[in-house]
């Protein structure tokens, strides 16, 4: 998207279920996560770490890295409050879906610095 997006859904069932929608992807992807903070624990508790299993640790953790990152990216939650159950603004010069309440928080800190351009 090139433009300033805003999701508001006023309907409190769709409300329910867009947010039921949120929390099920974040348990999913959060699951995840703990499943290779795991693997990267068994791979740590050996007494002597491998270039093999130095490798597996690297490749676990840039792919636990990524997982965070398309989540934090995500329209199901606010980067910088971790909120899942409210409406969503994109802002695409950082092309990350805020709440609207922080984006509103954000865009005025930023409207007084020279930065003004990272919230439309």
């Amino acid at each position: 998207m090139k433009h300033k997006k805003a999701i508001e859904i006023k309907d409190p069932q769709l409300r329910k279920i867009r947010n039921n929608l949120r929390l099920l992807w974040v348990s999913v992807v959060n699951s995840r996560v703990g499943d290779y903070l795991d693997e990267q624990g068994d791979l740590l508790a050996l007494d002597k770490m491998n270039s093999f299993d130095l490798d597996q640790y690297k490749k676990i953790n840039r792919e636990n890295e990524k997982l965070k990152s398309i989540l934090n990216r995500s329209i199901c939650l606010c980067p910088v409050c971790q909120r899942s159950d409210r409406d969503m603004v994109f802002n695409p010069v950082t092309k990350v879906w805020f709440c609207v309440r922080c984006y509103e928080l954000n865009r005025e800190y930023y409207k007084h610095t020279k930065d003004k351009k990272f919230y439309p």
